[in-house]
């Protein structure tokens, strides 16, 4: 199953991509609960991962991951594409490009935060050793950063609570 984990990455793209490209629709038709549901569902899908890297220790099906990933995958896709129109939907249009840049560079200093933190809980506690050491090794650090990674989200969850509960009416109308 050499081609396993590139199919994988496809039916997670896929999931988010068919999200994404629907999300205006929902967040004009439920508002800020269409970024509480996304959230929500990469909560759960990453949870059902740890869940099922640590049922199948020390080495995880990629069948059992497959569900929960794609899970992550459509949430991710729910919650990107109309954070930024629910974020910048109270700004005025005179500052909207002081407002975006500011936005972005937010965006980018998190991630990069994030990434830091998660990758020092997955590469940053292991323990040198044999190779017969290294998969059972790496499947604990694994959880480790999804540990991490759950708060985040659930962090970025709790955020999304304080958006306002549906778009201004001319954001609302760009969307329709």
């Amino acid at each position: 199953m050499a081609g396993w984990p590139a199919m994988m990455a496809f039916l997670v793209m896929g999931a988010s991509l068919l999200t994404a490209s629907n999300s205006d629709r929902f967040s004009t038709r439920i508002g800020r609960n269409a970024i509480l549901t996304g959230a929500s569902a990469m909560l759960a899908g990453q949870a059902l991962v740890l869940l099922a890297i640590h049922a199948g220790a020390p080495s995880p099906s990629a069948w059992l991951l497959t569900g929960p990933l794609v899970l992550a995958g459509a949430g991710n896709g729910l919650v990107i594409a109309p954070n930024q129109d629910f974020v910048l939907g109270s700004v005025p249009r005179r500052e909207a490009g002081t407002a975006g840049g500011a936005l972005i560079t937010a965006q980018r200093v998190g991630a990069a935060l994030g990434i830091a933190a998660i990758g020092t809980a997955l590469f940053g506690s292991g323990k040198a050793g044999s190779s017969a050491r290294v998969m059972p090794q790496f499947v604990h650090t694994a959880q480790s950063a999804l540990i991490v990674d759950l708060g985040f989200v659930l962090v970025a969850l709790c955020c999304g609570l304080a958006m306002p509960r549906s778009l201004g009416a001319d954001r609302a109308e760009e969307n329709a």
